[in-house]
C-alpha cells in the first residue's frame, strides 16, 4: 500500500509505530551491549579470583604464614582505628544535627564526611591488599574476631587512662582501680559512643535521612551498651553485668568460665544483631523487618554469635592477661564479684520477706545464699594458694586482694566479719588451734541484717550499753518481727545497705538508733506486745533521730551535686519541713534561751538562721567541702 493513499490519521499511526520499532530495537540492542558488559566483569572477576586463589596458593608456607600474622594485626589495627572512627563520626554528626537547622548545605556536607569509610579507604584496604596471601578468609570469622578485639581497644584505653587517674588520686593499684565504677561506666561509654557513630556511618550509606540517620545510630548505641551489660564480659571491663544473677550463684573457675563467658558474650551479640533490622525500621520502615525472612540474615546472625564467643576467650588470653584480668586474676575476681552479687540478692530477698523463707531445694534461703558465699570465698582461697609462695604477694597485690586473704590464702577474720560470715572464722580457728570469736557469734543470723558487718553491729550494740539478743523468739514476737522486717528491708534496701539492724537485750529506751553506723537497735522487748511489726518500723523511721541519720547521710553522699543543692532547697523552702525542724528545735531546747518555748519566735529566728546558712553556701569556694569552709 502506497503511504499517499493513507488518511493524515493512518500516517500518523504508522510513523508512530515506526518510531516505537526502531526505540525497541534500539533497546534491545543497549541491553545486549549492557548484558555483554556485565557478563564481561563478571567473567573478569571470576578469573580474577581463580588467578588470586591460584596465586595465594603457590605461595610457600613462610610467605603465607606471615601474610597471615600480619592480616590478624591488621584487622586488630583496623578495628581499633575504626573504633575511634566511631566516635569522631558521632560526635561529627551531633555537630551537623545542630548545624543543619542553619544552614542545610553544611549539613549535607557533614552527612558526606561521615558516610566515607576512612578507614577503611585509608588503612583496612592497603593493609588487606600487603596481606592479600594469608591463610585467613576475607571476612571470615578470624578477621572477625581479630576486628572485634580492636574495637574493644578504645574502651581499654578509656579505662586504663580513667584507672590511672583514679590510682594517682586514692594510691590504689591500677589493676584495683580498673575495677573501679568510674574506670567500668567510661569503657561503657566509648563502646557505646562508637557503636552509635559507626552505625550513623552504615545508615548514610544505606540511604537513610540526616535526623533518621542519626537516631538509628544513637538507637544502636544504647542497645550496644545495654547488651554488654546483660553479663559484663571481657573481664568485666564494663562492669557487672544485670543478668549475672541469672546465671550463676557460685563462680565458674578456669576452662569452665571461659566457655560460659564465651557463651554470654555469644548471646550478647546475638541479642544486637536481632534487634538491629527493628532498629532500622526509623528509616527504613516497614521494609526493614523484611530482613527477618532472609536466610542470609540469620546465617550472619549465627555467625556474630561465634564470632562473639570466639572474640571473648581471645581477648581473654591476650589483651587480658595483660591487664591481669584473665586466668586465675578473672577466677578470683569472679568469685569475689559473686559474693558481692549475693550481698545485693539477699537484700532484694529481705525487702520481700523470703529470706527466711525455703527454697525448691528445701533449705531456708539465707542458708542456700551463705553457703554459696562460703564457696566462693572458698575458691579464692584455693585459687590463691595454688600460686607459687614466691610469687603469691605479688599476685595478691596485682588482683587487689590484699583486704581480702592472708599472704597464706586464706580469708582474712576482717573481711568475714564484714560480710557477715563468722563461721569462716571459726572453722580457721578450729584448723589453726587459735582463738577467734565472731563478736555475734552466739546470736542467730536472722535477729540481724543479714550479711552485714559483725563489727559495727557490735559497736552500735556497745555503744547503747546493749547486748545481743540469743534467744529464742515467741510465735508472737516472731510475727512482729517477720513484719519489721520486710518494712526495714525495703529501706535497708534503697540505702544500698547503709542502714542496718540488730535485736537486743537491755535497750534503752526499748529502741534506738546509733547514727555512727547507720544501726537501729530495736529491743527484744518490743516485739510480741500487741505493736505490730509495721508500726514498730514506722516509729522508728519517723523519729528524730532517724531524720538526723539519714538527712546527714543523705547530704554527706551528695554534697557539690544538684541533688545537694535539690535537697537543701526542700528542706529550706518547705513549709512543712519547717514546721517540723522547727518543732524539733523546740522539743530539744535549744531555743529556750532565746525564745523560750515561742513557736512563733521559734520560727522567725530558724528563719534567720537558715538564711545565713543559705549565703555560706552560696559564698563557699568550689571543691571545698562545707563543713571545712
Amino acid at each position: 500500500m502506497a503511504t499517499y493513499n493513507l488518511t493524515p490519521s493512518e500516517r500518523r499511526a504508522r510513523a508512530l509505530a515506526l518510531k516505537e520499532s526502531r526505540e525497541n530495537r534500539y533497546l534491545y540492542s543497549n541491553y545486549l551491549a549492557q548484558k555483554q558488559e556485565v557478563d564481561k566483569k563478571a567473567e573478569q572477576e571470576r578469573l580474577n579470583a581463580i588467578f588470586e586463589k591460584n596465586e595465594k596458593e603457590s605461595q610457600n608456607f613462610f610467605v603465607r604464614g606471615i601474610s597471615t600474622i600480619g592480616d590478624i594485626a591488621a584487622n586488630i589495627l583496623t578495628g581499633a582505628i575504626k573504633g575511634l572512627e566511631g566516635i569522631y563520626d558521632l560526635g561529627a554528626s551531633l555537630v551537623g544535627a545542630v548545624g543543619g537547622i542553619f544552614d542545610d548545605d553544611f549539613q549535607n556536607r557533614v552527612k558526606s564526611h561521615v558516610a566515607y569509610d576512612w578507614t577503611g579507604e585509608n588503612i583496612g584496604d592497603p593493609l588487606q591488599e600487603l596481606t592479600k596471601y594469608s591463610y585467613t578468609k576475607d571476612g571470615g570469622i578470624i578477621e572477625g574476631v581479630a576486628s572485634g578485639i580492636g574495637q574493644m581497644l578504645p574502651a581499654v584505653a578509656v579505662s586504663v587512662a580513667t584507672a590511672g587517674a583514679g590510682a594517682a588520686a586514692s594510691g590504689a593499684s591500677l589493676a584495683a582501680s580498673m575495677g573501679s565504677t568510674a574506670a567500668q561506666a567510661a569503657s561503657l561509654t566509648t563502646l557505646g559512643i562508637s557503636a552509635a557513630g559507626n552505625a550513623t556511618e552504615q545508615s548514610f550509606n544505606d540511604g537513610a535521612g540526616y535526623y533518621q540517620g542519626l537516631g538509628y545510630g544513637l538507637a544502636s548505641g544504647a542497645v550496644e551498651a545495654a547488651t554488654e551489660k546483660m553479663f559484663g564480659g571481657f573481664g568485666k571491663l564494663t562492669g557487672a553485668g544485670y543478668l549475672d544473677n541469672v546465671t550463676r550463684s557460685v563462680a565458674k573457675q578456669g576452662a569452665a568460665r571461659i566457655a560460659k563467658e564465651a557463651v554470654e558474650e555469644g548471646f550478647e551479640e546475638v541479642t544486637s544483631e536481632v534487634v538491629n533490622p527493628a532498629l532500622k525500621s526509623i528509616y527504613k520502615g516497614g521494609e526493614a523487618f523484611q530482613e527477618y525472612g532472609d536466610s542470609e540474615y540469620w546465617k550472619g546472625v549465627g555467625q556474630a554469635g561465634v564470632i562473639g564467643g570466639l572474640t571473648s576467650v581471645a581477648y581473654g588470653q591476650s589483651v587480658g592477661r595483660v591487664l591481669h584480668s584473665s586466668g586465675k586474676y578473672a577466677d578470683v575476681n569472679e568469685a569475689l564479684t559473686e559474693v558481692e552479687s549475693l550481698t545485693k540478692k539477699a537484700r532484694n530477698l529481705a525487702e520481700t520477706g523470703k529470706l527466711y523463707e525455703k527454697s525448691k531445694n528445701g533449705k531456708v534461703n539465707s542458708d542456700n545464699i551463705h553457703d554459696s558465699m562460703v564457696e566462693n570465698l572458698r575458691l579464692i582461697e584455693q585459687t590463691v594458694q595454688k600460686v607459687d609462695e614466691s610469687k603469691r604477694e605479688k599476685f595478691i597485690k596485682q588482683s587487689h586482694l590484699s583486704d581480702v586473704v592472708n599472704i597464706d590464702g586464706t580469708i582474712k577474720p576482717e573481711f568475714a566479719l564484714s560480710r557477715g560470715l563468722s563461721d569462716i572464722i571459726a572453722q580457721q580457728s578450729t584448723d589453726s588451734g587459735e582463738t577467734a570469736q565472731s563478736p555475734l557469734a552466739s546470736q542467730p543470723r536472722q535477729y540481724r541484717t543479714a550479711f552485714a558487718d559483725e563489727r559495727v553491729l557490735k559497736e552500735a550494740l556497745d555503744r547503747g550499753g546493749a547486748s545481743a539478743f540469743v534467744g529464742e523468739m515467741t510465735s508472737e514476737q516472731a510475727s512482729d518481727f517477720s513484719d519489721f522486717t520486710k518494712v526495714f528491708g525495703k529501706l535497708a534496701n534503697k540505702s544500698n545497705g547503709l542502714l542496718k539492724f540488730v535485736v537486743g537485750e537491755n535497750v534503752a529506751g526499748n529502741s534506738y538508733i546509733d547514727t555512727r553506723t547507720g544501726t537501729v537497735v530495736m529491743g527484744i522487748d518490743q516485739f510480741g506486745k500487741g505493736t505490730s511489726g509495721v508500726e514498730l518500723a514506722k516509729a522508728v523511721i519517723t523519729s528524730d533521730m532517724w531524720q538526723k541519720s539519714a538527712i546527714h547521710e543523705v547530704k554527706h553522699s551528695t554534697e557539690g551535686t544538684k541533688l545537694d543543692t535539690r535537697l537543701t532547697q526542700h528542706l529550706y523552702e518547705d513549709n512543712a519541713v519547717f514546721a517540723e525542724a522547727r518543732d524539733s528545735f523546740l522539743r530539744r531546747g535549744y531555743f529556750n534561751e532565746r525564745v523560750g518555748n515561742d513557736s512563733a519566735k521559734a520560727g522567725e529566728y530558724l528563719d534567720n538562721l537558715l538564711v545565713k546558712v543559705d549565703e555560706v553556701i552560696k559564698n563557699k569556694p568550689k571543691n571545698v567541702s562545707l563543713e571545712a569552709h
